[in-house]
């Protein structure tokens, strides 16, 4: 369902000799939290959310009626501290961000937004599909996840793979430590029937996390 535009965006839209900037806040889903940005040199205050001041450059949303997946592209300063952290984890690809197109005013030195609302009109969700880094920038592309190269169905039964994080949650190994073995797991059947000989544990099962008895084939949809 298209959002619908209040009367007072309209009119702040269309005023020629308004003065007062459109800007753009940013909630970035990074690694331990939410990053919250704005291209402004001072704090932006918006619905008890204090957003820092942040060089970058939004490129235009396109509007297409082709079926092409949106994508627009925004530019941050590059520094030193910045490139070792994009890099650490992964050029932030496939991280979430939300984009506010917002309309600002002043009062003293706090900035504030006209409109103040959980459903915004001009509110656009993106995950970053790309990061290039330059010598003195680096360039980010958001758009939208392509389901079309998700595997569907979402699993698989693995003959041979456990799908258990070794002594997690969930693996019979979480209460226990090697005897005569590494105490590491490659995840396969015979590596964890050597950790449950080498416990000399009696029981039915070693509680694989694969499913061996699947028959031919090393793996079946579910």
């Amino acid at each position: 369902m298209a959002k619908v535009f209040t009367n007072s965006l309209i009119a702040q839209k269309n005023n020629m000799n308004n003065r007062q900037p459109w800007l753009v806040a940013a909630e970035i889903s990074v690694p331990g939290g939410t990053e919250y940005i704005v291209n402004n040199n001072e704090a932006l205050e918006w619905s008890g959310q204090s957003y820092s001041p942040f060089w970058f450059n939004f490129g235009t949303i396109p509007g297409r009626s082709t079926g092409e997946l949106p994508e627009v592209a925004v530019t941050v300063f590059n520094t030193v501290e910045m490139a070792e952290y994009v890099g650490e984890n992964d050029g932030l690809m496939g991280y979430g961000v939300i984009v506010n197109l917002i309309y600002a005013t002043k009062s003293g030195s706090v900035w504030s937004i006209a409109e103040s609302s959980t459903d915004y009109p001009l509110r656009h969700s993106f995950v970053i599909i790309d990061c290039r880094p330059e010598r003195d920038r680096i360039s980010f592309v958001l758009g939208t996840p392509n389901y079309l190269r998700r595997s569907c169905p979402a699993g698989l039964y693995h003959k041979d793979w456990c799908d258990f994080v070794f002594q997690g949650d969930y693996c019979w190994m979480r209460d226990y430590t090697a005897i005569g073995i590494a105490n590491t797991c490659n995840n396969t059947y015979t590596n964890c029937s050597a950790h449950y000989n080498d416990q000399s544990r009696p029981g039915s099962g070693i509680g694989f996390g694969g499913q061996p008895n699947i028959g031919k084939g090393s793996y079946v949809y579910r």
